[in-house]
């Protein structure tokens, strides 16, 4: 059976341990606390909030997408709001990563979905107790010049959360990246920033055929908002595709500064002060922890 094993990582002894205590378990199937199939678990990413675990959950039956609470070792799951309906929603079918198009941020969920490329996208969030409806909280729409509207991203600092936007543009090849801010405690929604500019990359391949990495250039812009992560002194961090530069952007000052350089891409975490870049662009995936200033902490395998 396809899905994911849930591991809980001790990074003061650094080592991983398989979340289930039933003996003589093969961690195969359903009956392994531990193990989630691909609907139970999409994209196989979690959250940890409130003292429980979240993840995304899809009925195969109604085609309904549920919020799902667990216990920490994997037990009592108890389905939530329904994010979606059934609807023919553009990222239940588009080959998007579903936890970068959502963030967990101070007892909600927050994520979008829109129906057609060429509609505007909608703006929503739940309450992870599961108690209310969604909330509708505004739209990034697409303007003259938009053709269409590619991946979002969502991030977060304490007090807002960002949706970063890849749109391609009519009458000509290059693309624009806009990056809005949501204010939790305003209920603003505004536009920060936009980006345009050209991607050069290329997917790298194994004997298989399965992807193990890109090569290019990456984002031609000055700066590849599309993978943030935010700290609480009002500084952006971004972690440039293909290249693996990471910069340091301050959204007051607007100064911008290369802190790091990894080996490959993938995506940033901003926790307790410092930055996780999880580097996807080779065959042993790794997670590299820097601070705020790109000093190294440690690298995870």
């Amino acid at each position: 059976t396809v899905g994911y094993v849930l591991f809980y990582y001790d990074k003061n002894v650094g080592q991983a341990v398989l979340l289930c205590s039933k003996i003589n378990c093969n961690h195969s199937d359903q009956s392994c606390d531990a193990y989630f199939t691909k609907e139970e678990c999409m994209d196989g990413f979690i959250w940890y909030q409130n003292h429980s675990l979240f993840r995304i959950e899809k009925d195969n039956d109604t085609g309904n997408v549920y919020l799902v609470s667990f216990n920490r070792d994997g037990s009592n799951p108890v389905r939530g709001n329904i994010l979606w309906n059934g609807d023919n929603v553009r990222y239940s079918e588009f080959k998007t990563i579903y936890f970068r198009s959502m963030v967990m941020h101070k007892g909600y969920l927050y994520y979008t979905y829109q129906l057609d490329v060429n509609d505007d996208v909608s703006v929503y969030r739940v309450n992870i107790d599961g108690n209310g409806e969604r909330e509708l909280l505004g739209t990034i729409p697409n303007s003259n010049d938009i053709k269409s509207v590619g991946e979002i991203h969502l991030s977060n600092d304490n007090e807002n959360v960002y949706f970063s936007v890849e749109c391609s543009l009519n009458n000509t090849d290059e693309l624009a990246m806009v990056l809005c801010q949501y204010n939790i405690n305003s209920g603003d929604f505004n536009t920060v920033m936009q980006e345009k500019g050209t991607k050069d990359y290329q997917l790298l391949k194994d004997d298989s055929g399965k992807v193990v990495g890109t090569t290019g250039n990456g984002w031609s812009g000055n700066l590849d908002i599309m993978d943030l992560a935010f700290d609480n002194d009002h500084n952006m961090y971004a972690y440039k595709g293909v290249t693996g530069e990471v910069f340091k952007y301050n959204l007051q000052t607007k100064e911008l500064k290369k802190i790091y350089q990894t080996e490959g891409s993938g995506n940033l975490v901003f926790y307790q002060e410092h930055l996780y870049l999880s580097n996807y662009n080779n065959t042993d995936a790794k997670i590299t922890e820097i601070d705020t200033d790109g000093k190294l902490v440690r690298e995870i395998d």
